[in-house]
């Protein structure tokens, strides 16, 4: 009996003995050294030993395989598969750099540093499909796909919050308000505008940008805060800038770093205090140099002209980590809250701590506990708030929440 393959699954065999050629292996007991496929096993007749199957499971095929020292041995697929070493050694890339010199550099540094650039390479060229890449490429393209899927899903399709529209562009947020007959998101953007206007050096018209500089886009975000609060951000386009990770990176605060500075001020028998700093960020340097054209918000006496960023603007990715550089140098020259508040705009002065990352901060005492009260945080009333505002909603359009129940599920679930 003959065996008939399709022309695409010929194909397929053959794709799949190229790769087995070239796949490097590390088999037991020679792991020491690595051995490489030489091609498929063949009866006497001439013909393939096996048959391939997308699903390494049930692919029965036989392949041999050459040892440095010169002998070969035979392997079932499956095994080779197994027991394959994932690398991309072998392959440079021919690099031109902005100074214009040129350098070859080595794939397993490239795909450390810029994977998703080396990845979209890859599929210009149609080298997907080969060993070096195969292992990784395709899943740093569908990673890169879910990520902008979700931004797109997030941003541009959600229309609502609370109940009140969520505008895209200064020119929506306006007409909106001239259809309502108020200037909430008006106010909005005015108050933002003035808070971040130390952050910008506009160009005369006949100046051109400075040397170095890059050229970004720059937008306004609209939200609504839990009361109800209209609220405007202007930030910077960070997807446009590419700084290195020494501009870059700062460390966080958890909820976890809370409960450590509470044990800590417990031990030591001392006391917190808490501010909100405004408009914190641009307090700090710019440490990118990047400019933008003024849009709508700038009112018509500024659209269109070049503004240079001189402070840490709200989304660059270096604004993070310049700020907490510049907090961190203002608290060691200091040393007190009071100092502090000279220097920068607190929204409510300085006292106690009430809450923080969303939780209620107040003193605690166990019952029965005659020690002196120390530092807690709860969620509490954050939900009880959220729950309260729910219900005002609801009750403008004629309906009310439920009473308490046992179970989130339905009778019949």
């Amino acid at each position: 009996m003959a065996l008939i393959y399709h022309s695409s699954q010929t194909q397929r065999n053959l794709t799949q003995m190229t790769l087995m050629r070239k796949l490097t292996v590390a088999l037991h007991p020679r792991k020491s050294c690595s051995q490489k496929g030489t091609g498929r096993k063949r009866d006497n007749d001439g013909n393939p030993i096996g048959r391939y199957y997308p699903n390494p499971l049930l692919d029965t095929t036989v392949h041999e395989v050459e040892f440095p020292d010169g002998t070969v041995q035979d392997y079932a697929a499956k095994q080779l598969l197994y027991n394959r070493r994932f690398t991309a050694k072998g392959w440079l890339f021919h690099f031109l750099w902005a100074d214009g010199s040129t350098s070859w550099e080595a794939l397993q540094n490239l795909k450390e540093s810029n994977p998703l650039e080396v990845a979209e390479y890859a599929k210009q060229h149609n080298l997907l499909n080969e060993p070096a890449f195969s292992w990784w490429a395709k899943h740093v393209l569908k990673r890169r796909r879910r990520v902008v899927q979700k931004v797109k899903t997030c941003y541009w399709q959600r229309t609502h919050k609370y109940g009140v529209r969520l505008l895209k562009t200064v020119a929506e947020a306006l007409q909106l308000d001239k259809e309502n007959g108020n200037q909430l998101w008006y106010e909005a953007i005015q108050k933002e505008m003035k808070n971040v206007q130390i952050a910008f050096k506009f160009l005369e018209d006949s100046e051109s940008a400075p040397v170095g500089y890059k050229k970004i886009p720059c937008h306004i975000i609209f939200d609504v805060k839990m009361d109800f609060t209209h609220k405007a951000r202007f930030v910077a386009g960070r997807h446009k800038t590419d700084p290195p990770a020494t501009l870059t990176y700062s460390s966080v605060v958890s909820r976890d770093s809370m409960q450590i500075a509470f044990l800590l001020s417990a031990l030591n028998g001392l006391d917190i205090i808490a501010a909100d700093i405004g408009n914190a960020c641009i307090n700090a340097d710019a440490r990118e140099k990047v400019y933008f054209e003024a849009g709508d918000e700038f009112g018509p006496l500024y659209k269109g002209q070049n503004v240079v960023i001189v402070k840490a603007l709200y989304g660059l990715k270096s604004s993070g980590a310049a700020w907490r550089a510049h907090f961190a140098e203002t608290l060691h020259d200091l040393g007190t809250m009071i100092a502090l508040s000279k220097l920068f705009r607190l929204k409510d002065g300085y006292a106690p701590p009430t809450r923080y990352l969303g939780a209620m901060i107040k003193r605690w005492r166990l019952v029965g506990d005659e020690s002196p009260k120390h530092w807690g945080h709860s969620s509490e009333e954050y939900v009880k708030k959220a729950i309260a505002n729910v219900g005002l909603e609801l009750n403008m359009m004629g309906r009310q929440l439920c009473g308490r129940f046992s179970t989130p599920m339905t009778a019949n679930y």
